[in-house]
């Protein structure tokens, strides 16, 4: 046990070690921390990424005795991190979401647990934009070209900016709510997850809510075109509202869908992700 000791005390001391053995204050313990630091245990108590076995002492070589992952691939240092996270342009984030198109999973098992709230303002932003140009789109067929007076010309720069607006905070909202249902529901794992590592996993998975204002945007700058006929079509009578109501509803329910289904994913590939001893919450 001495010698064992000692092997432990050395791989803490040198700067390039890779053994999961806790480099803080707090004590190592074989036993998995139920709180996350937030009660008492320890929120940088190394486990490991499949099943959240606590794997301090383990030196990287060696297999999780409870899955058998090499332990390894759950050190912090082997998620490299999105594109966005290597480098902030545009060029990583359309990076990024033609990785989380083509495989979701093998991209959050990439991502590291940092917080990325330029990300999510990127993609609200982007959802934004969306809207603002179908709006504005809109505004322009129905008028058969430009405005005559000034008011016209008003309302028709204002309305745009207002449902972009509207939906970038909208969908924002919803995402914030996200990260705290998804806090909630992992109070029942080994550790709840922490919230740099919730904001990483719903500020990638956000790109979804741009299939939502991407249908939003077509159905409201395409309503001049179908709305009217439709309407006329239908034999029961239904308010005139509803009948592009529905479909604007619709659209927004499939980038909920998107977007859920990303941050499921991103849950499951980052609930015991690590975060490096040296860096704060």
């Amino acid at each position: 046990m001495i010698r064992a000791a000692s092997r432990i005390e050395e791989r803490a001391r040198s700067p390039n070690d890779l053994s999961m053995t806790p480099t803080n204050s707090e004590p190592a313990t074989t036993e998995p921390y139920r709180d996350g630091g937030t009660r008492g245990g320890n929120l940088f108590a190394p486990l490991c990424e499949s099943c959240g076995y606590a794997l301090q002492g383990l030196s990287p070589d060696e297999a999780c005795p409870e899955c058998g992952r090499l332990v390894r691939t759950s050190h912090p240092q082997a998620r490299a991190g999105s594109r966005w996270q290597q480098r902030r342009s545009l060029v990583a984030w359309l990076g990024d979401l033609r990785s989380i198109v083509g495989g979701p999973r093998r991209f959050f098992d990439t991502v590291k647990p940092d917080r990325t709230s330029d990300l999510f303002l990127m993609n609200m932003g982007v959802c934004a934009a969306i809207a603002f140009v179908g709006v504005l789109a809109d505004e322009f067929i129905r008028r058969q070209g430009l405005p005559e007076t000034a008011g016209d010309a008003v309302l028709v720069i204002v309305r745009p900016i207002a449902m972009g607006l509207g939906v970038g905070a909208g969908f924002g909202i919803l995402t914030m709510v996200e990260i705290l249902g998804l806090r909630l529901f992992s109070r029942r794992l080994v550790r709840p997850i922490p919230y740099r590592t919730l904001w990483a996993i719903c500020s990638h998975a956000a790109v979804g809510w741009i299939v939502g204002a991407a249908l939003l945007s077509a159905v409201w700058g395409t309503a001049s075109y179908w709305h009217a006929p439709l309407n006329r079509a239908i034999k029961y009578q239904v308010p005139n509202g509803l009948t592009l109501l529905i479909p604007l509803l619709v659209a927004v329910v499939i980038g909920m869908v998107t977007f859920e289904t990303l941050a499921f994913v991103g849950e499951r590939r980052c609930r015991y992700a690590n975060i490096p001893s040296d860096e704060g919450v």
